[in-house]
């Protein structure tokens, strides 16, 4: 058992190799175990947004799931992804002396490079009315992979740190750091000012993107995020607000 603050101790699951450490959460959830950490040195069916997989090597990553029994409604549960890309990006700049980005919504940039991804995932009580748990995922490139990344990411996949690998008490001091940034906010994730560093942390701020809406494909420029992290872009002075999704920055 680690203890971050006594407000939430967590059941510490550390695995060589596994599925997905979100899918060690449901199935922890789904015994009726409180609040837990899991982390995994690699992962074979690792999980990113839009039903997409997570390329998790052995050794080169830190991978890891917190399961939450939130208190608060169902309707404040997207707050946990935006509050918790402003732990990991701040914890990240402790760590590696570097300056993170967010791009919207939840990947973490280093020098214009995708070195991290964050999914959170809700289970519902058994008549669907009240939030039973959230599983935050958090992956993050520590060092370069072995074989190098796949050809299909090797050009917008980076690394925080120019070593093979890191111990497996190296990675726990640094999921500790996240942790402990990450419960500041979610203690108090009513209060929205965390939002102010996401904004001034974003990738996109004032920069051309593309997105989809019905269907059809637009390109605008990115004027702000508000409180609710919906991003605001003006294409060709029509406003359109997003609140999920994808945008791809245009170079």
């Amino acid at each position: 058992m680690i203890k971050i603050n006594t407000l939430f101790p967590f059941k510490l699951y550390f695995y060589g190799s596994i599925d997905s450490t979100n899918n060690e959460c449901k199935r922890l959830a789904l015994k009726g175990i409180e609040e837990a950490l899991v982390i995994a040195n690699s992962q074979y069916a690792g999980k990113g947004r839009l039903s997409r997989s997570f390329f998790s090597p052995k050794n080169s990553g830190l991978y890891m799931s917190l399961l939450l029994r939130p208190t608060f409604s169902a309707d404040k549960s997207a707050a946990v992804t935006t509050a918790a890309a402003v732990a990991v990006s701040l914890a990240i700049d402790e760590i590696s002396g570097k300056n993170s980005m967010i791009k919207w919504v939840n990947d973490i940039y280093v020098e214009n490079r995708k070195i991290c991804g964050i999914l959170a995932e809700s289970g519902f009580s058994q008549n669907n009315s009240a939030l039973n748990y959230i599983i935050l995922g958090i992956g993050i490139n520590l060092c370069k992979p072995e074989d190098d990344f796949p050809e299909d990411i090797k050009d917008k996949a980076g690394y925080l740190f120019d070593k093979k690998s890191l111990s497996k008490e190296e990675k726990l001091d640094i999921a500790k750091l996240i942790i402990d940034r990450f419960l500041k906010i979610y203690n108090d994730i009513e209060n929205k000012d965390y939002m102010n560093i996401y904004r001034q942390k974003s990738l996109l701020y004032g920069k051309k993107v593309s997105f989809e809406k019905n269907g059809q494909r637009f390109c605008g420029i990115v004027e702000y995020i508000n409180d609710n992290a919906e991003i605001i872009i003006n294409a060709n002075g029509e406003k359109f607000f997003l609140f999920a999704g994808e945008v791809s920055l245009e170079f």
